[in-house]
């Protein structure tokens, strides 16, 4: 339900600014703009995603999505691991 809930509202706003925080900024955060990154860039582009979410990212240079809401965002959105695979490069 937590997934579907972010992703049900990437699908129907589209924002073009958005503000996400959680407590550590680290992973669950980074997590829920990734699969928005994703969303927007549609399938084949979760590399491109990953980047533009590290530019995005204060402390890029510590910042890992968290794996678990990353990998039901991948099925959720049929992207066959990569989404997990982009999330997992860096």
């Amino acid at each position: 339900a937590w997934c579907e809930n972010h992703l049900s509202y990437f699908r129907n706003e589209e924002p073009k600014k958005l503000l996400i925080h959680c407590t550590g900024g680290i992973s669950r955060s980074t997590a829920v703009a990734l699969i928005g990154f994703a969303m927007a860039r549609g399938a084949g582009m979760e590399v491109k995603a990953m980047r533009a979410l590290l530019a995005a990212a204060e402390n890029g240079d510590r910042i890992g999505p968290t794996p678990v809401l990353v990998g039901l965002a991948d099925v959720a959105l049929k992207r066959d691991r990569r989404l997990i695979n982009a999330s997992i490069s860096w």
